[in-house]
């Protein structure tokens, strides 16, 4: 956590009555330009919503604002739904742990374009 607190960002996804989810990342790895995805949840009443989706699309935007040109992050393997989701929204396989995890990892682009 004190990592966390110290060098990424954190913040939280809020409708008009209460938090629908969260995410948490790295965007300051200047030498490589790689951000860090350490989590994005959705409380389980707003799955299904695109909200997954608008979070993901936030967490890459501050990436991209940061100087980041690749998003990584790890899924447990067993992680279908997560698997499945990352995969959609461009992440490809690099990767295993000896944990039963997944490294995942998708370029972003940088310019005036965006």
């Amino acid at each position: 956590a004190e990592k966390l607190d110290r060098f990424g960002e954190v913040y939280c996804g809020v409708n008009e009555t209460e938090a629908f989810g969260m995410a948490a990342l790295y965007a300051n790895n200047t030498d490589t330009c790689e951000g860090y995805i350490s989590l994005i949840g959705v409380k389980k009443r707003y799955e299904h919503m695109g909200l997954g989706g608008y979070m993901l699309n936030e967490s890459i935007g501050i990436m991209r604002k940061n100087g980041m040109n690749t998003v990584r992050l790890e899924v447990d393997e067993h992680n279908r739904h997560a698997m499945e989701f990352y995969k959609r929204n461009g992440f490809s396989k690099y990767g295993e742990t000896e944990r039963n995890s997944t490294y995942m990892k998708k370029t972003i682009a940088q310019g005036w374009f965006l």
